[in-house]
């Protein structure tokens, strides 16, 4: 039997279909239709409320979307400088190119798998940037009382690509943040993203700029069309009713691989340093080749994936763009994860049979 990386869990036609029955007798299909609100307010209720923080909240058609939408209403300076970790899926990058900024490209840390406020002062220092981008790699949360203390000390905006960590991603009071809703991330709606942010100002902008940037039927700014349909928001609010259920279920999962991969805790890390929340994916840190090991998973019928490999600057648009992308390090530890860290399939479908056929063939490498 195959056993797949990735399998989307979203609700079924009859869970879906009392909010599908709400869309006919509405005849609302978008423009923040009653659906999308109810949506939006359940988002808040189910994993932002216990934040005491006056936090705004916008749905977008993708979290790349939103990316370009908090960075382009920033009112940063022309040209701006965005750092963020080469380590990383490509869209973070490309949002900063597609918004006209210049990418600064530097270092994670080791442990935290993650651009830190450490790599970021010494890049301050080294290079300046007019905003940083950290990503919640693999949908383990980044440090945001850090990230808060760093914006207000270097007057600097922080974006938090958190784009797998929604439900263990904790708000901020400085900092933005932007979640994806696609399909294989833990709490899906097939596609989809979320801003959030305390700041009032920014959000109404990003309101206009998701709506071609109408506001009382003028134009004062050029927008793009970046809304979540009603039925999103359908999908939306029957996943929001099975979201403890599919937590539960991602939880079971993840405990039986702690299990099974103990005795081999001398040859793989599970997870980063100090991370104790269930990711999105489940990538090891495998302190051998991978080329074997990919290998002899494959002949075994388990599909694999090198999630942020390669590093952005060694993919082929870097040499269109280099004019606008700067490397300011020598990326030692991100290459060191790129060339180590391997995906295994992670999804609410795994049996335990699953998980232990995938750890005894792990244990053929040792």
């Amino acid at each position: 039997m195959f056993r797949k990386c990735l399998i989307p869990d979203l609700p079924s036609r009859k869970q879906l279909k009392p909010w599908l029955r709400q869309i006919d007798n509405n005849r609302y299909y978008s423009n923040n239709g009653p659906l999308l609100k109810a949506f939006k307010q359940g988002l808040m209720t189910v994993f932002f409320s216990a934040e005491n923080l006056p936090l705004q909240l916008s749905c977008t058609s993708s979290a790349t979307v939103g990316l370009e939408l908090v960075l382009q209403n920033l009112n940063l300076p022309t040209n701006a400088r965005v750092l963020l970790p080469s380590f990383t899926f490509p869209a973070t990058c490309m949002a900063v190119l597609r918004s006209g900024y210049q990418v600064v490209l530097t270092d994670v840390s080791r442990n935290s798998w993650q651009l830190e406020p450490k790599q970021a002062y010494a890049a301050l220092k080294q290079s300046g940037f007019d905003a940083v981008i950290p990503v919640s790699s693999f949908g383990y949360p980044v440090d945001v009382s850090a990230w808060d203390k760093f914006s207000q000390k270097y007057n600097i905006p922080v974006i938090i690509d958190a784009a797998a960590a929604l439900g263990v991603q904790k708000a901020a009071r400085y900092c933005h943040m932007v979640f994806s809703l696609h399909a294989t991330k833990t709490f899906a709606i097939g596609e989809g993203g979320l801003i959030i942010s305390s700041d009032k100002a920014l959000m109404q902008r990003i309101q206009r700029a998701k709506n071609f940037g109408f506001q009382d039927f003028e134009i004062d700014e050029i927008g793009t069309n970046g809304k979540l349909s009603e039925y999103h928001a359908a999908v939306g609010l029957a996943q929001l009713q099975r979201w403890q259920q599919l937590k539960k279920r991602r939880q079971k999962v993840f405990n039986h691989y702690k299990k099974v991969l103990k005795p081999l805790q001398n040859y793989l890390i599970l997870r980063p340093k100090n991370q104790k929340v269930v990711p999105a994916v489940l990538p090891i840190l495998w302190q051998g080749d991978l080329e074997p090991l990919i290998e002899g998973l494959t002949q075994a019928q388990i599909e694999t994936r090198r999630w942020y490999y390669p590093l952005l600057h060694q993919y082929g648009f870097y040499q269109k763009y280099k004019d606008r992308i700067e490397c300011i390090s020598s990326f030692k530890h991100a290459n060191y994860l790129s060339q180590h860290l391997l995906g295994l399939p992670f999804h609410n479908f795994l049996h335990k049979k699953d998980i232990k056929h995938i750890a005894r063939c792990l244990q053929k490498f040792v």
